[in-house]
Protein backbone atom coordinates (compact mmCIF):
# COMPACT_ATOMS: atom_id res chain seq x y z
CA UNK A 1 0.00 0.00 0.00
CA UNK A 2 3.01 2.31 0.43
CA UNK A 3 3.93 1.75 -3.22
CA UNK A 4 6.91 -0.58 -2.82
CA UNK A 5 7.05 -3.97 -4.57
CA UNK A 6 7.34 -6.88 -2.16
CA UNK A 7 8.15 -10.59 -2.32
CA UNK A 8 7.02 -13.08 0.32
CA UNK A 9 8.82 -16.08 1.84
CA UNK A 10 12.22 -15.11 0.45
CA UNK A 11 15.10 -17.49 1.13
CA UNK A 12 15.60 -21.19 1.52
CA UNK A 13 15.26 -23.97 4.07
CA UNK A 14 14.57 -22.66 7.57
CA UNK A 15 15.64 -19.08 6.94
CA UNK A 16 12.84 -17.66 4.88
CA UNK A 17 12.02 -14.01 5.44
CA UNK A 18 8.29 -13.32 5.62
CA UNK A 19 8.34 -10.25 3.35
CA UNK A 20 11.14 -8.61 1.40
CA UNK A 21 10.70 -5.06 0.10
CA UNK A 22 12.41 -4.42 -3.23
CA UNK A 23 14.26 -1.23 -4.10
CA UNK A 24 11.88 0.90 -6.21
CA UNK A 25 14.60 1.97 -8.64
CA UNK A 26 16.84 -1.11 -8.78
CA UNK A 27 14.84 -4.22 -9.69
CA UNK A 28 16.13 -7.39 -8.08
CA UNK A 29 17.72 -5.61 -5.11
CA UNK A 30 16.09 -6.09 -1.75
CA UNK A 31 15.76 -3.03 0.44
CA UNK A 32 14.38 -4.38 3.71
CA UNK A 33 13.34 -7.70 5.20
CA UNK A 34 10.19 -7.80 7.34
CA UNK A 35 9.99 -10.48 10.02
CA UNK A 36 6.66 -11.42 11.62
CA UNK A 37 5.62 -13.87 14.30
CA UNK A 38 3.72 -16.02 11.86
CA UNK A 39 3.98 -19.70 10.95
CA UNK A 40 7.69 -19.60 10.06
CA UNK A 41 8.56 -17.95 13.37
CA UNK A 42 6.48 -20.29 15.48
CA UNK A 43 7.75 -23.41 13.72
CA UNK A 44 11.21 -22.94 15.25
CA UNK A 45 11.87 -25.45 18.01
CA UNK A 46 13.13 -22.96 20.60
CA UNK A 47 13.36 -19.24 21.25
CA UNK A 48 17.11 -19.52 20.57
CA UNK A 49 16.40 -20.85 17.08
CA UNK A 50 13.79 -18.16 16.46
CA UNK A 51 15.87 -15.19 17.50
CA UNK A 52 19.60 -15.63 18.04
CA UNK A 53 20.41 -18.08 15.25
CA UNK A 54 18.15 -16.35 12.74
CA UNK A 55 19.75 -13.05 13.66
CA UNK A 56 23.26 -14.43 13.09
CA UNK A 57 22.35 -15.90 9.72
CA UNK A 58 20.54 -12.80 8.50
CA UNK A 59 23.38 -10.53 9.63
CA UNK A 60 25.81 -12.73 7.74
CA UNK A 61 23.68 -12.38 4.63
CA UNK A 62 23.65 -8.60 4.90
CA UNK A 63 19.96 -8.05 5.49
CA UNK A 64 18.38 -5.01 7.08
CA UNK A 65 15.50 -6.33 9.16
CA UNK A 66 12.34 -4.77 10.56
CA UNK A 67 10.14 -6.82 12.88
CA UNK A 68 6.38 -6.51 13.36
CA UNK A 69 4.61 -8.48 16.07
CA UNK A 70 1.09 -9.60 15.22
CA UNK A 71 -0.26 -8.52 18.57
CA UNK A 72 1.18 -5.01 18.11
CA UNK A 73 -0.27 -4.76 14.59
CA UNK A 74 -3.68 -5.82 15.88
CA UNK A 75 -3.74 -3.37 18.78
CA UNK A 76 -2.18 -0.31 17.14
CA UNK A 77 -2.01 -0.76 13.39
CA UNK A 78 -1.55 2.95 12.62
CA UNK A 79 1.57 3.20 14.79
CA UNK A 80 3.03 0.01 13.32
CA UNK A 81 2.38 1.27 9.78
CA UNK A 82 4.18 4.51 10.64
CA UNK A 83 7.15 2.53 12.04
CA UNK A 84 7.25 0.37 8.93
CA UNK A 85 7.16 3.39 6.61
CA UNK A 86 10.01 5.01 8.57
CA UNK A 87 12.07 1.79 8.43
CA UNK A 88 11.65 1.50 4.65
CA UNK A 89 12.59 5.15 4.11
CA UNK A 90 15.64 4.79 6.38
CA UNK A 91 16.75 1.66 4.50
CA UNK A 92 16.24 3.42 1.16
CA UNK A 93 18.33 6.39 2.31
CA UNK A 94 21.10 4.12 3.63
CA UNK A 95 21.14 2.04 0.44
CA UNK A 96 21.32 5.10 -1.79
CA UNK A 97 24.06 6.58 0.37
CA UNK A 98 26.11 3.40 0.01
CA UNK A 99 25.55 3.47 -3.75
CA UNK A 100 26.77 7.07 -3.96
CA UNK A 101 29.95 6.19 -2.07
CA UNK A 102 30.63 3.27 -4.37
CA UNK A 103 30.10 5.33 -7.50
CA UNK A 104 32.48 8.06 -6.35
CA UNK A 105 35.44 6.01 -5.21
CA UNK A 106 37.12 3.79 -7.83
CA UNK A 107 35.86 0.63 -9.40
CA UNK A 108 33.89 -1.98 -7.57
CA UNK A 109 36.72 -4.48 -8.07
CA UNK A 110 39.21 -2.14 -6.38
CA UNK A 111 37.15 -1.76 -3.20
CA UNK A 112 37.93 -3.98 -0.21
CA UNK A 113 35.25 -6.52 0.56
CA UNK A 114 32.74 -5.17 3.05
CA UNK A 115 32.30 -7.08 6.29
CA UNK A 116 28.80 -8.47 6.74
CA UNK A 117 28.75 -7.04 10.26
CA UNK A 118 28.90 -3.50 8.87
CA UNK A 119 26.29 -4.09 6.17
CA UNK A 120 23.49 -5.41 8.30
CA UNK A 121 21.30 -3.71 10.83
CA UNK A 122 18.98 -5.90 12.89
CA UNK A 123 16.21 -4.52 15.07
CA UNK A 124 14.34 -6.67 17.57
CA UNK A 125 11.31 -5.36 19.44
CA UNK A 126 9.75 -6.57 22.66
CA UNK A 127 6.98 -9.06 22.04
CA UNK A 128 4.36 -7.14 23.97
CA UNK A 129 3.38 -3.59 22.95
CA UNK A 130 3.78 -0.74 25.39
CA UNK A 131 0.22 0.54 25.01
CA UNK A 132 -2.45 -0.73 27.37
CA UNK A 133 -4.88 -2.84 25.29
CA UNK A 134 -8.45 -1.61 24.90
CA UNK A 135 -9.82 -4.35 27.15
CA UNK A 136 -7.61 -3.29 30.08
CA UNK A 137 -7.35 -0.20 32.23
CA UNK A 138 -4.82 1.24 34.69
CA UNK A 139 -5.24 -0.06 38.23
CA UNK A 140 -6.78 2.64 40.41
CA UNK A 141 -5.91 2.30 44.09
CA UNK A 142 -8.40 3.85 46.49
CA UNK A 143 -7.63 7.47 47.25
CA UNK A 144 -7.01 8.38 50.83
CA UNK A 145 -10.08 9.73 52.62
CA UNK A 146 -10.15 13.15 54.20
CA UNK A 147 -7.59 13.45 56.95
CA UNK A 148 -8.97 12.52 60.33
CA UNK A 149 -7.47 11.75 63.69
CA UNK A 150 -7.07 7.98 63.87
CA UNK A 151 -7.61 6.17 67.13
CA UNK A 152 -5.34 3.31 68.09
CA UNK A 153 -6.20 0.61 65.48
CA UNK A 154 -6.17 -2.00 68.26
CA UNK A 155 -9.00 -0.30 70.14
CA UNK A 156 -12.78 -0.57 69.66
CA UNK A 157 -12.84 3.23 69.30
CA UNK A 158 -11.07 2.88 65.95
CA UNK A 159 -13.82 0.75 64.40
CA UNK A 160 -15.93 3.59 62.90
CA UNK A 161 -12.85 4.99 61.13
CA UNK A 162 -11.84 1.48 60.05
CA UNK A 163 -15.30 0.90 58.61
CA UNK A 164 -15.19 4.15 56.61
CA UNK A 165 -11.71 3.32 55.32
CA UNK A 166 -12.50 -0.23 54.26
CA UNK A 167 -15.78 0.77 52.62
CA UNK A 168 -13.97 3.39 50.53
CA UNK A 169 -11.18 0.99 49.56
CA UNK A 170 -13.53 -1.86 48.65
CA UNK A 171 -15.79 0.40 46.61
CA UNK A 172 -12.86 1.20 44.31
CA UNK A 173 -10.71 -1.94 44.38
CA UNK A 174 -12.98 -4.96 44.95
CA UNK A 175 -12.47 -7.74 44.19
CA UNK A 176 -9.26 -7.22 46.11
CA UNK A 177 -6.98 -9.61 47.94
CA UNK A 178 -6.55 -9.21 51.68
CA UNK A 179 -2.81 -8.59 51.27
CA UNK A 180 -3.51 -5.55 49.07
CA UNK A 181 -6.29 -4.29 51.33
CA UNK A 182 -4.19 -4.61 54.48
CA UNK A 183 -1.24 -2.92 52.76
CA UNK A 184 -3.51 0.09 52.12
CA UNK A 185 -4.53 -0.06 55.79
CA UNK A 186 -0.91 -0.07 56.97
CA UNK A 187 -0.10 2.90 54.78
CA UNK A 188 -3.13 4.91 55.92
CA UNK A 189 -2.57 4.27 59.62
CA UNK A 190 1.23 4.48 59.38
CA UNK A 191 1.81 1.12 61.05
CA UNK A 192 4.49 -1.44 60.28
CA UNK A 193 2.42 -4.60 60.39
CA UNK A 194 -1.13 -5.86 60.85
CA UNK A 195 -1.18 -8.60 63.45
CA UNK A 196 -2.46 -9.44 66.90
CA UNK A 197 -5.24 -7.17 68.16
CA UNK A 198 -4.86 -4.82 65.18
CA UNK A 199 -5.58 -7.62 62.72
CA UNK A 200 -8.43 -8.93 64.86
CA UNK A 201 -9.98 -5.46 64.91
CA UNK A 202 -9.63 -5.09 61.11
CA UNK A 203 -11.14 -8.52 60.46
CA UNK A 204 -14.01 -7.78 62.86
CA UNK A 205 -14.88 -4.65 60.88
CA UNK A 206 -14.46 -6.35 57.51
CA UNK A 207 -16.81 -9.14 58.56
CA UNK A 208 -19.56 -6.55 59.10
CA UNK A 209 -18.87 -3.92 56.44
CA UNK A 210 -21.28 -3.24 53.56
CA UNK A 211 -20.66 -1.25 50.37
CA UNK A 212 -23.59 0.62 48.84
CA UNK A 213 -25.93 -1.66 50.71
CA UNK A 214 -24.29 -4.86 49.43
CA UNK A 215 -22.68 -7.57 51.52
CA UNK A 216 -18.90 -7.98 51.41
CA UNK A 217 -17.61 -11.54 51.53
CA UNK A 218 -14.14 -13.03 51.83
CA UNK A 219 -13.65 -16.13 49.69
CA UNK A 220 -11.36 -19.07 50.61
CA UNK A 221 -8.52 -17.63 48.49
CA UNK A 222 -8.49 -14.40 50.49
CA UNK A 223 -10.34 -12.10 48.05
CA UNK A 224 -12.90 -9.64 49.36
CA UNK A 225 -15.84 -9.38 46.97
CA UNK A 226 -18.99 -7.26 46.86
CA UNK A 227 -22.18 -9.22 46.24
CA UNK A 228 -23.59 -8.63 42.77
CA UNK A 229 -20.45 -7.01 41.36
CA UNK A 230 -18.55 -8.74 38.55
CA UNK A 231 -15.12 -7.86 37.22
CA UNK A 232 -15.32 -6.93 33.53
CA UNK A 233 -11.87 -5.52 32.77
CA UNK A 234 -8.22 -6.28 33.39
CA UNK A 235 -6.44 -3.86 35.72
CA UNK A 236 -2.78 -3.28 34.86
CA UNK A 237 -0.03 -1.46 36.80
CA UNK A 238 -0.06 2.32 36.57
CA UNK A 239 2.50 3.65 39.01
CA UNK A 240 3.93 2.92 42.41
CA UNK A 241 2.00 0.43 44.50
CA UNK A 242 -0.21 -0.89 41.72
CA UNK A 243 1.74 -4.00 40.68
CA UNK A 244 0.09 -7.01 42.32
CA UNK A 245 1.54 -10.45 42.91
CA UNK A 246 0.13 -13.42 41.02
CA UNK A 247 -1.64 -14.59 44.17
CA UNK A 248 -3.28 -11.16 44.62
CA UNK A 249 -5.01 -11.10 41.22
CA UNK A 250 -8.48 -12.66 41.08
CA UNK A 251 -8.62 -15.77 38.86
CA UNK A 252 -11.36 -14.21 36.71
CA UNK A 253 -9.06 -11.24 36.00
CA UNK A 254 -6.32 -13.58 34.80
CA UNK A 255 -8.95 -15.29 32.62
CA UNK A 256 -9.88 -11.95 31.04
CA UNK A 257 -6.20 -11.22 30.36
CA UNK A 258 -5.62 -14.64 28.78
CA UNK A 259 -8.67 -14.41 26.50
CA UNK A 260 -7.92 -10.79 25.56
CA UNK A 261 -4.31 -11.59 24.66
CA UNK A 262 -5.31 -14.59 22.54
CA UNK A 263 -7.98 -12.50 20.81
CA UNK A 264 -5.42 -9.82 19.93
CA UNK A 265 -2.81 -12.34 18.76
CA UNK A 266 -5.31 -14.39 16.69
CA UNK A 267 -3.14 -17.46 17.38
CA UNK A 268 -0.38 -17.76 19.98
CA UNK A 269 1.81 -20.42 21.57
CA UNK A 270 1.24 -21.10 25.26
CA UNK A 271 4.82 -20.12 26.05
CA UNK A 272 4.40 -16.74 24.39
CA UNK A 273 1.00 -16.24 25.98
CA UNK A 274 2.53 -16.70 29.42
CA UNK A 275 5.18 -14.06 28.66
CA UNK A 276 2.61 -11.60 27.26
CA UNK A 277 0.25 -11.96 30.23
CA UNK A 278 3.13 -11.70 32.71
CA UNK A 279 4.34 -8.47 31.13
CA UNK A 280 0.78 -7.12 31.09
CA UNK A 281 0.58 -7.46 34.86
CA UNK A 282 4.06 -5.97 35.31
CA UNK A 283 5.87 -9.20 36.19
CA UNK A 284 9.44 -9.38 34.96
CA UNK A 285 9.81 -13.08 35.73
CA UNK A 286 7.67 -16.19 35.38
CA UNK A 287 8.14 -18.15 38.61
CA UNK A 288 5.97 -21.05 39.78
CA UNK A 289 3.22 -18.81 41.19
CA UNK A 290 2.89 -16.90 37.93
CA UNK A 291 3.16 -20.03 35.81
CA UNK A 292 0.48 -21.76 37.88
CA UNK A 293 -1.88 -18.77 37.69
CA UNK A 294 -1.64 -18.51 33.91
CA UNK A 295 -1.66 -22.28 33.31
CA UNK A 296 -4.71 -22.60 35.54
CA UNK A 297 -6.47 -19.89 33.59
CA UNK A 298 -5.67 -21.55 30.25
CA UNK A 299 -7.04 -24.84 31.59
CA UNK A 300 -10.25 -23.15 32.73
CA UNK A 301 -10.75 -21.35 29.44
CA UNK A 302 -10.17 -24.56 27.47
CA UNK A 303 -12.73 -26.38 29.61
CA UNK A 304 -15.29 -23.58 29.59
CA UNK A 305 -15.07 -23.04 25.85
CA UNK A 306 -13.59 -19.59 24.99
CA UNK A 307 -10.27 -21.16 23.86
CA UNK A 308 -9.19 -24.10 21.76
CA UNK A 309 -5.72 -25.63 21.39
CA UNK A 310 -4.23 -27.46 18.40
CA UNK A 311 -1.59 -30.20 18.25
CA UNK A 312 1.21 -27.60 18.27
CA UNK A 313 -0.10 -26.18 21.53
CA UNK A 314 -1.19 -22.99 19.83
CA UNK A 315 -4.21 -21.25 21.31
CA UNK A 316 -7.00 -19.39 19.53
CA UNK A 317 -10.54 -18.32 20.27
CA UNK A 318 -13.28 -20.83 19.53
CA UNK A 319 -15.03 -19.89 16.30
Amino acid sequence: ALGYPVHTQVGAAGYRIDMAVLHPDRPGEYLLGIECDGAAYHSAATARDRDRLREQVLVGLGWRIHRIWGISWWRDRAAQQARLKAAIEAALEATDRDADRRSGGGSVDDRPEQSPDTRAEIHFDEMDPQAVPGWAEPYRPATRPAEERHADPRSPEARPALRRFFEAALRVEAPVHETVLLARFRQEWGIGSVRGQTRANAEYVLSRVRVDGQEVRRDPAGFYRIDGRQLTTVRVPAGTGTTRSALAIPPEEVDLAVVGTVRDAIVIEEEQLAVAVARLFGWQRTGPDIHNAIAGSVSRMLQQGPLTRNARRELRLVG
